[in-house]
């Protein structure tokens, strides 16, 4: 992605510092059990992937020291009342973008690209995910059983834990960009947050990627869109239609 053909940035937080008190925990119990039941059926004698096993079960008690994931959140309806008023108010904006683009960011500090995912909510509908993930779990064996477990639980188990979320928030319908970088290599951002200061990774956006804008229900709608015209005007945005809430929330 060239300099020129990039329009800003998303923020990809620390999921350890998002409004969700049990983001990454909420489904960690049940997969450190699915780990330990599935280390009961290994042949320990024969395979040391059971010990892989047990070791990323109990690395799972303790997520905070072991996984660094970081997120992008997204809603998949551009004008959600429940959004407006929990993250919009009178002077916001939803920005649509494309799905296809976000698929293709990639980031100049990070190896790994992020990865697109829908966030599921609720055990139940997570265990087709959770039995997929853990099925590949272990069997590469090329380092030490302690570094394997490492391994599974920072690229394979923590991004699978990062779009598993406690059905209370459904309603957000929330799409994430999850990305997890080596150690040391991202170039990390930190910002205030009533948690205290708080790491993110910028994730580069090409000026195309944006689809549309909706602005916030509220007073003012037609001189709010005639200001973010001008602003889409002067950064090089010509074609990104601006559409108003259809919410009559009075605010």
């Amino acid at each position: 992605m060239g300099a020129d053909n990039v329009a800003g940035c998303l923020w990809a937080t620390d999921s350890r510092f998002l409004n969700d008190s049990l983001e990454i925990q909420y489904a960690g119990g049940q997969v450190a059990e699915d780990l330990r039941r599935r280390a009961d059926e290994e042949d320990s004698s024969t395979s040391p992937r059971a010990e892989i096993l047990n070791t990323a079960s109990g690395m799972l008690s303790e997520p905070e020291r072991w996984m660094r994931v970081y997120v992008a959140c997204f809603c998949e309806q551009a004008d959600l009342l429940s959004q407006w008023r929990a993250y919009g108010s009178d002077q916001g904006y939803a920005v649509g973008f494309d799905l296809d683009m976000l698929r293709d960011i990639v980031v100049p500090t990070v190896s790994e690209r992020p990865q697109l995912a829908r966030v599921l909510y609720g055990l139940e509908e997570a265990q087709s995910l959770i039995s997929e993930t853990l099925d590949n779990v272990g069997h590469s064996q090329s380092a030490h059983t302690g570094v394997e477990a490492h391994y599974e639980v920072m690229w394979q188990i923590g991004p699978m834990l990062a779009q598993i979320k406690h059905p209370a928030f459904r309603e957000e319908r929330e799409w994430r960009l999850v990305l997890v970088p080596e150690p040391g290599e991202p170039n990390l951002k930190f910002r205030a947050s009533r948690i205290g200061a708080t790491p993110y990774v910028e994730l580069p956006f090409p000026q195309s990627a944006i689809k549309e804008i909706f602005i916030a229900p509220g007073e003012h709608a037609l001189v709010r869109k005639s200001g973010l015209a001008e602003l889409l005007l002067a950064k090089g945005h010509y074609q990104v239609p601006i559409r108003a809430s259809e919410s009559p929330l009075r605010v």
